[in-house]
């Protein structure tokens, strides 16, 4: 939902590469934050075996 929300918005001053390096950065984030959400299952399913 987010990506197309700004995949539609107008970027006036940006360069093609500055987008570019912007997209890399948001499936960075995204990367990060399923590392994130699967090492908190794996503290839940150890606190629950635990």
């Amino acid at each position: 939902v987010a990506r197309g929300h700004l995949a539609n918005l107008e970027y006036p001053g940006f360069s093609v590469g500055a987008l570019i390096l912007l997209n890399e950065f948001l499936d960075a984030l995204e990367t990060v934050a399923d590392w994130c959400e699967n090492t908190a299952d794996i503290v839940r399913a150890i606190a629950v075996r635990g």
